[in-house]
């Protein structure tokens, strides 16, 4: 069973490109979290590798956005995600060099659900409602 199942009726923020990148990023925290008690060490690291990655693609796509719309909390939205790059960088560095405890993995596929969840449903979904406004 997916740690996030994906329902557009919740998460959806009502722009295509943004939803289908979130879909993504669940994705990826659903293989993490899928493969957490895997041995295949080289497939884990280049899922957080990838989810490095594609986070910081999804942030600045979203970051421009919201500048275009002049979104007035957009300083903060920014913080919040590089907060969340550093978080995730930090951990693929420690998995990397083989100095995380095993169950790091399941701790963190826990962790990203939980902030991208929450940041979904009130961060994202504040500029949905400012678009709607």
């Amino acid at each position: 069973m997916a740690l996030i199942e994906w329902n557009d009726e919740i998460y959806s923020v009502g722009i295509r490109k943004m939803d289908d990148q979130h879909k993504v990023l669940v994705g990826l925290i659903n293989a993490l979290h899928d493969r957490r008690n895997s041995d295949d060490k080289e497939f884990l690291n280049r899922v957080l590798v990838t989810l490095v990655e594609y986070t910081k693609k999804h942030f600045a796509d979203e970051e421009r956005l919201l500048e275009k719309l002049h979104w007035n909390n957009l300083s903060n939205h920014k913080f919040q995600h590089v907060q969340f790059v550093k978080t995730v960088s930090d951990m693929r560095a420690l998995y990397e060099k083989n100095s995380a405890p095993p169950e790091m993995i399941g701790k963190l596929s826990e962790l990203l659900k939980d902030w991208l969840t929450r940041h979904i449903l009130v961060e994202d979904k504040a500029y949905q409602k400012y678009l709607e406004s």
